[in-house]
């Protein structure tokens, strides 16, 4: 295959790309059309609402072309050493790209807990940016595990999450005995993120019952990532004993 060039020979497919690679990173490129695909679906479908993970960063990621008046509220779970040699080598920048998420006027999420002074950067950005901060990890929350259990072959950790938010925003909710089918303490510190999204929601005006609330943490599962079979999956599986 070729290409006609202006001098009226051609240039080969190779060379083309080859040049069209030298000029584009196309890892960046990719990212940036998924995203714009993505948007283009979520548009046509009229979806009600979108859960929008940033990549790496926040602050120069393709999905930051939110505005303020598109986004209902964003979410920080965590400041983690992941991305150190791309964010700027510390905590204290990886909390300044992540914080650019933060858009006027609209809540801030927070899941945590974090160091004191990457907190300090978080509610900083938020104050200048006029956005009120909902946090997972305020003392007035309280979540606990009270044992694991099993129900259908899969095992579950009944949880007791009760969030009563003083600062930015009055919100209070009480959640007994949920049955969280993703294990570990840093799961129910995601659930706790997640429902305080859900108190943003309903403030701004959205019906959602503790009920709903509920039914979404105890249907939410990720299948082969720390998943654990039942005994008739490892039977399938041929993993016997």
């Amino acid at each position: 295959m070729q290409f006609a060039s202006c001098g009226g020979g051609g240039v080969k497919q190779e060379r083309y790309w080859a040049h069209v690679a030298a000029m584009f990173d196309w890892k960046v490129l990719r990212r940036k059309i998924f995203t714009a695909m993505a948007f283009t679906l979520f548009a046509r479908e009229n979806v009600d609402i979108a859960v929008i993970e940033a990549g790496l960063g926040g602050a120069r990621d393709a999905t930051n072309i939110i505005s303020s008046s598109g986004l209902a509220a964003s979410v920080i779970t965590t400041i983690g050493e992941e991305h150190l040699a791309a964010l700027g080598g510390s905590l204290e920048s990886i909390a300044m790209a992540k914080s650019g998420i933060i858009k006027h006027g609209c809540p801030l999420v927070l899941g945590g807990p974090f160091l004191p002074h990457i907190e300090c950067i978080l509610r900083d950005k938020a104050l200048s940016m006029s956005s009120p901060v909902v946090s997972a990890s305020d003392a007035g929350n309280q979540s606990t595990i009270k044992g694991i259990s099993r129900i259908n072959g899969r095992p579950y950790q009944s949880c007791d999450l009760v969030m009563q938010i003083q600062r930015d925003f009055k919100l209070f909710l009480e959640l007994l005995d949920v049955k969280l089918c993703m294990l570990g303490s840093h799961q129910l510190q995601n659930a706790a993120t997640a429902t305080c999204a859900a108190l943003c929601l309903r403030n701004l005006g959205w019906r959602i019952s503790d009920g709903s609330i509920t039914a979404g943490l105890e249907c939410t599962f990720l299948l082969g990532r720390r998943q654990i079979p039942t005994s008739k999956e490892t039977e399938a599986l041929g993993l016997h004993g």
